[in-house]
């Protein structure tokens, strides 16, 4: 009897009559549509790694040219035996607890707690009713003639007081419409960095007045393990950069520049900035889809040259990475894994482990995966796409591709 043994990060999909073979150490990858192939080389051994084939099969050119790819891409072996069948265990990840009890993601949230690697607050915004009265969502680009809203600091303290203690969060991110107006800022800047490994800062160029806050700047940057976010949604603004480049030089800066067009894409081609990261952010905003089905949709050549390694591939079957072990406080306290779901609580009335719990066990984010959604759970690139993001909730529709 001879047998295909599938290595053992090579992973099967079956999806709507194609099959997909992957091999999560080199990237090769197997797709078929034939039946035939199929038919005959997708039936697994219980679950195992193992795919027997019948001898009379053997001579077939079909049969023959798909056992070479398998070899010849590292996917498999072809191996003989007559009593004693070899076994390859297929890749499957097993979620416990610290106590070694298998668990599913979601079966219980003992351990969300330690699951929390960020947390951003917006300090201030500016809230219509309009904003407010829609599921509480938060924005950060919100209309002027809107009233301004600040962060209650002792709530905040109070929120994030059992953080602390805990290695888990990674970074601390703050935003908001202009955050150097928020009046407790020094006093919130001082006792994050008591605490926090890392934090992240980000001004907005369009509230930002650069020559007379430039010395607020100066004094900031001086902060420790820091990184601060420059964002950028006007090109009349592009001297600021130059501005802010010059007086905080030796400083871990970098900028953003949200495009809405390719027109906006080449005025910002001409950006130099030395020894800057300039980021160019797609912009959604509601009538530009023609530039994102150009410029953000994939293809499938794309998703045939992303190679995630076995764990990205754990990750994208079980969680949103995108999301998972991160939380936002908008400027009226309320707190969400997505600022385009709905909220999960607020700190004036929920604890932090309220709102993990809440998030772990009934979220609609840090969980949510390709599989979950159509027509995603129907493709069998899904395990390689990268995860859904907000770009997929602003355009109402899960498959940013043109893979039909």
């Amino acid at each position: 009897m001879k047998q295909i043994i599938l290595a053992p990060y090579v992973f099967t999909e079956i999806r709507d009559k194609h099959v997909l073979y992957y091999n999560s150490l080199n990237g090769e990858k197997i797709i078929t549509s034939d039946n035939k192939i199929i038919k005959t080389f997708s039936r697994r051994e219980n679950n195992y790694n193992i795919i027997k084939i019948e001898e009379n099969l053997l001579h077939l050119d079909w049969v023959k040219s798909f056992i070479d790819e398998v070899e010849q891409k590292k996917i498999g072996i072809i191996v003989s035996y007559d009593k004693v069948a070899p076994i390859q265990f297929a890749p499957v990840i097993s979620i416990q607890n610290e106590y070694g009890q298998k668990k599913v993601s979601k079966d219980n949230s003992y351990n969300s707690f330690l699951n929390l690697r960020e947390l951003t607050i917006v300090l201030n915004a500016k809230y219509s009713y309009e904003d407010l009265k829609q599921n509480r969502k938060g924005n950060s680009n919100l209309l002027l003639e809107s009233e301004t809203y600040s962060v209650d600091y002792q709530l905040i303290n109070n929120f994030i007081d059992p953080l602390y203690l805990s290695e888990s969060v990674h970074r601390i991110n703050l935003n908001g419409y202009n955050i150097l107006e928020y009046k407790h800022f020094d006093d919130l800047i001082a006792m994050l960095y008591k605490f926090f490994n890392r934090t992240q800062i980000c001004f907005n160029f369009n509230t930002l007045d650069v020559l007379n806050d430039l010395n607020k700047l100066i004094a900031l940057m001086e902060l420790p393990k820091s990184k601060f976010i420059f964002n950028l949604r006007d090109e009349n603004h592009k001297s600021h950069m130059n501005t802010i480049n010059r007086y905080l030089s030796g400083k871990n800066i970098e900028f953003n520049c949200y495009i809405e067009n390719i027109d906006e894409a080449e005025k910002y081609n001409d950006l130099q900035i030395e020894n800057r990261k300039i980021n160019y952010i797609p912009s959604y905003n509601g009538s530009n889809l023609d530039f994102f089905e150009e410029n953000v949709f994939l293809n499938k050549n794309d998703v045939l040259s992303f190679k995630p390694t076995q764990n990205e591939v754990f990750k994208n079957m079980n969680i949103n990475s995108k999301y998972f072990g991160k939380l936002i406080i908008n400027a009226i306290g309320d707190v969400y894994a997505n600022m385009l779901q709905d909220s999960l609580g607020n700190i004036s009335t929920n604890s932090i482990q309220e709102i993990l719990d809440a998030e772990f066990q009934n979220g609609n984010s840090w969980f949510l995966t390709r599989s979950k959604v159509s027509p995603c759970n129907k493709c069998i690139f899904n395990i390689l796409c990268p995860p859904i993001s907000s770009y997929e909730f602003e355009l109402k529709r899960y498959n940013l591709c043109h893979i039909n």
